[in-house]
């Protein structure tokens, strides 16, 4: 075997373990994936969230009422997370149909395996996602569904 074959050969399997290595490091969710929820006195509590490396997503949906009639609005933090705090945009969308808008930025702070304070709204883990390690396990289910639209 020569030099020449046997270096394409080492660097075609340096190849492969990187390509294997990259996939197994991506595919898992971070550790603040999965449900929680709004500390709050008020309904629409539910907050999705998918970690993935330095990217946070919460999704929310809120059931506000105009004029006597509710409406779906929903909200999108899309942030960086760096250290302990995370930074980003807050969108916002309308009865689930047109474009995501960005509406502000926002902050916040990750306190902990299972405690986020997002634009100074504490919120509590509830649920895991499925592949996420389990920090804790979650709580009774004490979310309801949303309120039929009129």
């Amino acid at each position: 075997m020569s030099a020449a074959t046997l270096r394409r050969g080492l660097v075609g399997l340096a190849l492969t373990v990187a390509g294997v290595t990259a996939i197994a490091v991506a595919a898992p969710a971070g550790p603040f994936s999965g449900a929680w929820e709004v500390q709050s006195m008020g309904a629409d509590r539910a907050v999705t969230i998918k970690h993935k490396g330095n990217k946070l997503t919460l999704h929310r949906v809120l059931w506000p009422e105009f004029e006597g009639e509710r409406y779906k609005l929903e909200h999108l933090y899309r942030g960086i997370v760096q250290g302990e705090s995370v930074s980003g945009e807050l969108l916002v969308r309308e009865d689930g149909v047109g474009k995501w808008e960005v509406l502000r930025p926002f902050t916040g702070t990750l306190s902990g395996p299972d405690t986020i304070t997002i634009d100074g709204l504490p919120m509590k883990r509830t649920g895991v996602a499925e592949g996420a390690p389990p920090s804790a396990q979650p709580e009774e289910d004490r979310i309801s569904p949303p309120p039929p639209l009129s």
